[in-house]
This record gives structure tokens, C-alpha cells and sequence, in this order.
């Protein structure tokens, strides 16, 4: 009989429940849990094993859970970088097309020659004046 109260007794004391932070609080929380109800002896903490463990594992948990994240920014950043790389490529290559587009617009082929069209017009009108005179 004792033998059983004593296995009923020590099954009770070990199946006693962890506190709900540890289930749902930050981890702030929880080592502010551990901090405000565990006895400090000679400058040690003292608390039980099963907090520990649970404690060390919501930590690996959430350490896993934020480098995950840092490596998600990493690789938006990563293809954002592209994206802008990408971006100033296109414009260097546009503003190629538009000062070759300004220097087509401001000349004129002449027998075959390019020329600038302030050129242009004072040879035609050399040739109109020099056609007049005769």
C-alpha cells in the first residue's frame, strides 16, 4: 500500500504543469519568469531541468525562426540588387539612344555626308546666293 502511494505521490510531483508562459510567452517573458521565481543561492539561479529544456528549445526555436527571416531579407535585397543593377543598365542604354537620337536630329546628310544642319543650311544657301549671281 505504501509502495503504491508512494509511486501515486512522486507521478503527481512529476507530472506537474509547466506555467502557460512558457507555452505562449515571448522569450522576454519567459527569463522574465525565470527571473522573478527562481531562488538565487551563493549567486547561483537555481531552477528545475524541465524549464531549462524548455526554456533552451524556445530559444533555438526562435534564433531558427529569425535567421530564417534574416536569410529571406537577404535574398529580397539580393534580387532587389538585380532589379536596380537591371534598372541602371537600361538607363545608361537609354540615355546612349537619346544623345545618338539629339545627334541625328541635329544633322543632315548632305551627298552622302553628315553634317550639322546650321552647316547644311549655309552650304545651300552659299549654293542658292552663288546660283542667284549668275
Amino acid at each position: 500500500m505504501i509502495c503504491i502511494l508512494g509511486s501515486v505521490v512522486s507521478k503527481v510531483y512529476a507530472q506537474r504543469s509547466m506555467p502557460e508562459v512558457f507555452d505562449t510567452g515571448t522569450l522576454q517573458e519567459q527569463f522574465d519568469y525565470l527571473d522573478e521565481r527562481t531562488r538565487i543561492y551563493n549567486y547561483f539561479r537555481a531552477f528545475h531541468e524541465d524549464m531549462f529544456q524548455i526554456i533552451k528549445s524556445n530559444t533555438y526555436d526562435s534564433l531558427t525562426v529569425e535567421k530564417n527571416r534574416i536569410l529571406q531579407f537577404e535574398g529580397q535585397l539580393l534580387n532587389q540588387r538585380d532589379i536596380v543593377d537591371s534598372l541602371a543598365k537600361e538607363l545608361q542604354d537609354t540615355h546612349a539612344r537619346l544623345d545618338l537620337a539629339i545627334k541625328n536630329r541635329d544633322r543632315i546628310g548632305f551627298l552622302s555626308i553628315p553634317m550639322h544642319k546650321a552647316l547644311y543650311n549655309t552650304i545651300l544657301w552659299a549654293i542658292v546666293g552663288a546660283m542667284h549671281s549668275f
